[in-house]
């Protein structure tokens, strides 16, 4: 359907409710609804706008009832009869229907009608009032349903968390960082939380997964580093197919939606049960140092090398570390005005000259404006640098 038969159908509705409708038209409407049952249903649609509009007093549509039209219309449509005949029968209807009410009339102003652009401008208008209300019913309800009394219990509690963005169709914490069961889904940023159980929890997105119990999830999608105390043993986590018991250790698990995960044990020992579901389960005993990746769509477990440091494991945010088991500390993080575990934007760092730091640090431009050769340029704001120069080997030691 174009833009312009639907056009035309809007126009002979309405001049169909104002008693303006001649047979050239009827026939017009006519043929359209025996082409393609497509023109019906827009034309269905235009009368119950129209009625809602004129049976709140938007539209003035003066000698006719579109209520009645619309109804006996429709009633046409249900017997299959969708000819002139059937619009016919509904104005012939309308001119026939007895009045059981003696109404008054008072006599009132002149009513300017409304031009086509503008009957549009008001569907439009009241479309969108629509959608807008709907939306606001659905936010209230959710929040009135999260705020309510669910029956589900809090299983942790949020300890920290940088740059964090949740899917608020899903679970999410509570503003005093109170966890409940339900699925969580983390768009951006990280979090560390801790199970009532004792189990220590670090996720970075994107990030999916589930709070069954205190000392239970599962994982659909993402990272996660897990610190499980001795008194929280057997903690539990599942994946597509397979769960990972504890035995008293820290380990990392890596989802994919595709039905492959990795555990990469870093301390202890994690017992992998896989298969679960498919009738061929198999138990392997996963010890420090190693990792293995499970694909469900195969139902095959394979060893692989452990990655100790692809798991964000403990976070400060006042500090703004992450860290992921470095051992060392980077250096030129610092110096490009890091914590030396991040990493930094390349470019960023001291001034030679000044000590000062600089977003944008040219070396070369800086060789050719120093003040004095080998200038020894103290650092004030940062604990970790006493001063910054640049050497050469042609001049004498720097002091």
């Amino acid at each position: 359907m174009t833009n312009r038969e639907k056009d035309m159908i809007s126009e002979i509705a309405v001049k169909l409710l104002d008693g303006s409708c001649n047979e050239a038209e009827i026939r017009t409407l006519e043929e359209l609804f025996q082409s393609d049952p497509e023109y019906i249903a827009c034309y269905l649609d235009l009368l119950d706008i129209l009625t809602c509009l004129k049976h709140h007093g938007s539209l003035m549509v003066p000698n006719s009832d579109a209520l009645f039209v619309n109804r006996t219309f429709r009633a046409a449509v249900e017997e299959g009869d969708v000819g002139a005949s059937a619009i016919r029968a509904a104005i012939e209807a309308e001119d026939a229907e007895p009045s059981s009410v003696d109404v008054h009339h008072e006599p009132r102003r002149p009513v300017r009608p409304f031009t086509r652009s503008q009957l549009f401008s008001a569907m439009f208008k009241v479309a969108a009032v629509l959608m807008v209300a709907a939306a606001l019913i659905f936010v209230d309800r959710w929040a009135w349903q999260r705020g309510a009394d669910s029956g589900l219990q809090f299983v942790a509690t949020l300890e920290d968390q940088m740059g964090v963005e949740w899917n608020h169709l899903l679970e999410y914490p509570f503003d005093d960082g109170r966890m409940r069961e339900g699925r969580y889904s983390l768009t951006r940023g990280v979090i560390e939380f801790r199970f009532h159980e004792g189990a220590q929890a670090t996720i970075e997105a994107p990030a999916e997964w589930a709070l069954n119990d205190t000392d239970d999830m599962f994982l659909y999608s993402g990272d996660i580093y897990l610190t499980v105390p001795p008194e929280a043993s057997g903690f539990t986590v599942g994946v597509d197919g397979a769960k990972l018991v504890d035995l008293g250790t820290e380990f990392g698990v890596s989802a994919n939606r595709n039905g492959s995960s990795e555990l990469h044990v870093i301390k202890g020992r994690v017992q992998l049960f896989a298969g679960l579901g498919q009738g061929s389960a198999t138990s392997k005993l996963v010890s420090e140092s190693q990792a293995t990746h499970y694909d469900a769509r195969v139902n095959r477990v394979e060893n692989i090398m452990v990655k100790a440091d692809s798991f964000v494991r403990r976070l400060n945010s006042k500090a703004g570390i992450v860290w992921r088991g470095q051992t060392t500390v980077d250096l030129a993080d610092i110096v490009g005005g890091g914590n030396g575990f991040s990493m930094s934007p390349v470019g960023r760092g001291y001034n030679p000259k000044t000590g000062v730091f600089r977003e944008k640090v040219d070396i070369y431009d800086e060789r050719q404006q120093k003040p004095q050769p080998n200038a020894f340029a103290s650092v004030l704001d940062n604990p970790f640098i006493d001063g910054v120069f640049i050497p050469d080997s042609e001049l004498e030691a720097v002091q």
